[in-house]
């Protein structure tokens, strides 16, 4: 049997990306050095992927949908005709640019499904100039004249990129007639090249309206160009758009039969095209537990009933940009390793499984012989333990003492506020002088009592530069932290953390996710001692910041041998005990980030009570023991709330911080009635850009955000934390955040 991939992960081995790109935004490295240093990474994965029998070429030097928007035309005219390169362009909708001469606001950007990959939302307008940009191309159609094995040519497919876009007074008929005609421009251009179309949007509830925008684009495409085209769908099952992609003419479809398991059964049901071939996403890109040999035998007995082997690929169920690359160099205990598979392994699993499993398929008469998959041993007499706790839960260990209009008066008679309270969301930049101090520790160069001594002056002089810029509630900076999960992970029983093990996020941002592999409980107290010593240092309230239950999952390669609520509330019970904690040293702000609510929200409505239940009960579990007059807080990424205000009103926090600047109003709108009974504090500018927003930018934001959020409701503060910004970026733009809502004050009766 033939494999293949969906995607490679971008970032290198090394992150060697993360550090060219990087570079060249520091201007230490040129654009000719950092297209010379994106073939060779290129080259260097196409070597890892070389015994695959089909290669895709998916590199971006950013985000996928980015680069779909340069190869459509999909770009601003004001930034077209500027002087900046095609890669300058490019970043500068990513990031944000600005000079002397210039400024540009970055593209939005949102969770890509459900995973923790942010997407660049491309924006189309009256401004978009359609006139492809084929740079990005370039490299691709080099690097596959160069390779023996045939390859893939990867791009979002029109019906996502129409779903996901931004359309900004735009009619949708001449919309959909634009993109259709920009596809038809790539193909014809490129006839010889084999282009794999990625729809993860297929696998979405999609109406009879929707069935007929995908049919619109896919009459045109397929019988056109439909022998060079691979549709690829994952993350689902495409039930609702099966049967009429039967009827087009595509070389090959691909299937995700590890999330999408009634593809099984739509493909007995109504059949499969006799010369289409079939791509089985059998080896799971999202987590990182080996395949089940025993179910995969089984998966692909009932598949070669239906395709003949000579029309099968085996392949993984989505991209391997959701998987850290190798096991190679992790020190991580035998029992635990040989259960895991990242990147690289799963490659070797594909490889055996086209070996391993082709004697059976082809004699049908014998029985499956694997050994059945199992999961990493528990603790058995800890398990039992934890369960009688959860079990002996009552419904009052879910609620807050007092109703939240109550509780808020209580507060902001405590905490004596301000109209317009300022703030920032929790990180301060990690300096490279942090990063050789933390390296230094973890190589015993550097004495723990040392390591502390600097974190602690850290600490004291980001409170200072808090105080002297101006902001109300302050943080400590979260330098002992490396990262918001992998932090708490390092606290708790049944976590294991990687030394490698880094997965994009977007651009050159990865996180480090750790593994869930058994019961967990707190060790010890996790954030107690530090900010106990911020707030020793001012007269403001400082607030404390944990991670909540769902993102810590969300947020981690979660164990997958019992339920998702027995996992949320384990972790749940350890954050209740930090937060007893807390306020036993009468701390007066505790802020619980779920900045990853929405991300694991199941695709399809139908199964989307289960998890918010299992969400919001154990964010509840979690901080129901809290004082009234302890304000808590809870912070929220890049999300669409239309159609989940319910179960964060449900959350029952007193107030909300969101990432909003890059959305103008739209993402406060469905929070409209949350505003008038809640605090909110929207973000007012940028942090994943390297522009530092002005006075007036934000003067003019935050009047904005007044004409919705009654002036008693709302907060000022940075859309996140500001780990990855330079320290004069963020401390220059939190000036020009206090200078701004100081202005509006001053106007205020």
């Amino acid at each position: 049997m033939r494999i293949t991939l969906v995607g490679f992960p971008r970032l290198g081995k090394n992150r060697e990306w993360k550090k060219s790109l990087e570079n060249y935004w520091a201007q230490h490295i040129s654009q000719k050095d950092l297209l010379s240093q994106a073939y060779s990474l290129q080259k260097e994965h196409i070597r890892m992927m070389s015994c695959l029998d089909e290669i895709p070429l998916d590199f971006a030097f950013y985000d996928h949908m980015l680069e779909t928007s340069f190869l459509l035309g999909i770009i601003p005219e004001s930034l077209a005709t500027s002087p900046l390169s095609s890669l300058d362009q490019y970043f500068a909708l990513a990031r944000g640019y600005q000079s002397s001469t210039m400024e540009r606001k970055a593209w939005p950007m949102k969770k890509w499904f459900f995973t923790n990959y942010h997407y660049v939302v491309p924006t189309i307008d009256q401004e978009t100039i359609w006139k492809p940009d084929f740079f990005f191309l370039s490299q691709k159609i080099s690097l596959a004249s160069e390779t023996q094995k045939p390859v893939r040519i990867t791009i979002v497919g029109p019906y996502t990129f129409f779903k996901l876009s931004r359309k900004h007074h735009i009619p949708a008929e001449s919309l959909k007639e634009k993109l259709l005609h920009a596809y038809m421009t790539l193909f014809s251009s490129y006839p010889s090249l084999l282009w794999q179309i990625d729809e993860p949007s297929l696998v979405t509830d999609m109406s009879e309206e929707d069935t007929k925008v995908f049919l619109f684009f896919y009459q045109h495409l397929a019988s056109l160009y439909g022998k060079n085209l691979h549709l690829q769908t994952y993350f689902g099952d495409i039930r609702d758009v099966y049967q009429k992609i039967l009827s087009l003419p595509f070389r090959s479809l691909g299937l995700d039969f590890v999330d999408g398991r009634e593809n099984l059964s739509l493909l007995a049901r109504y059949g499969f095209p006799e010369n289409t071939l079939l791509y089985a996403g059998i080896v799971s890109g999202r987590n990182i537990w080996k395949t089940p040999l025993h179910s995969s035998s089984l998966l692909l007995s009932h598949l070669t009933r239906h395709i003949r082997l000579e029309n099968l690929f085996l392949s993984s169920s989505c991209s391997l940009l959701h998987v850290p690359y190798t096991l190679e160099g992790e020190d991580l205990p035998l029992e635990i390793r040989e259960k895991l598979s990242f990147g690289i392994e799963k490659i070797e699993e594909l490889k055996n499984f086209s070996h391993t499993l082709l004697p059976h398929l082809l004699d049908q008469t014998q029985e499956p012989s694997l050994a059945p998959f199992s999961q990493p041993q528990q603790n058995t007499s800890l398990r039992q333990d934890l369960t009688k706790s959860i079990q002996a839960l009552g419904e009052r260990a879910f609620q807050r003492g007092m109703p939240v209009e109550e509780r808020l008066a209580l507060q902001k008679a405590s905490l004596k506020l301000p109209p317009l309270p300022t703030t920032t969301i929790g990180s301060f930049p990690q300096t490279a002088e942090l990063r050789k101090l933390r390296q230094a520790f973890q190589k015993g160069i550097l004495s723990q009592e040392a390591y502390e001594d600097h974190l602690r002056e850290m600490i004291r002089q980001s409170i200072q530069k808090q105080e002297d810029i101006g902001l109300d509630v302050l943080v400590h900076g979260e330098f002992e932290r490396n990262d918001m999960v992998e932090y708490f992970a390092s606290f708790l029983s049944g976590f294991l953390t990687t030394k490698n093990g880094w997965v994009q996020s977007y651009g050159s941002r990865a996180t480090k996710p750790p593994l869930i592999y058994g019961d967990i409980t707190r060790l010890q107290p996790m954030t107690v001692s530090w900010i106990t010593y911020a707030q020793s240092l001012t007269k403001k309230p400082v607030k404390a910041i944990l991670t909540g239950p769902i993102t810590i999952i969300n947020w981690s390669f979660c164990r997958e041998d019992i339920s998702l609520r027995e996992v949320a509330y384990q972790i749940a019970l350890a954050l209740r005990e930090e937060i007893n904690d807390l306020e036993k040293e009468s701390l007066s702000i505790i802020q619980v980030d779920e900045a990853a609510l929405r991300e694991k929200l199941p695709l399809r409505k139908q199964d989307w009570k289960e998890y918010l239940d299992i969400a919001i009960s154990a964010f509840r579990l979690a901080t129901s023991g809290i004082k009234p007059q302890t304000q808590l807080h809870t912070h929220m990424c890049y999300s669409e709330f239309s159609d989940i205000a319910d179960a964060i009103e449900a959350m029952d926090a007193d107030v909300l911080t969101i990432e909003a600047s890059r959305s103008d109003l739209d993402i406060l709108e469905p929070l409209r009635e949350y505003s008038h009974h809640r605090d909110i504090g929207p973000g007012v500018y940028d942090i994943h850009s390297p522009r530092i927003p002005s006075e007036e930018e934000i003067f003019s934001t935050i009047k904005k955000f007044l004409t919705l959020i009654p002036l008693h409701h709302l907060w000022i503060n940075p859309d996140c934390g500001l780990k990855t910004r330079q320290e004069q970026e963020a401390y220059q733009s939190l000036a020009n955040m206090v200078k701004a809502v100081k202005k509006i004050r001053s106007t205020l009766p």
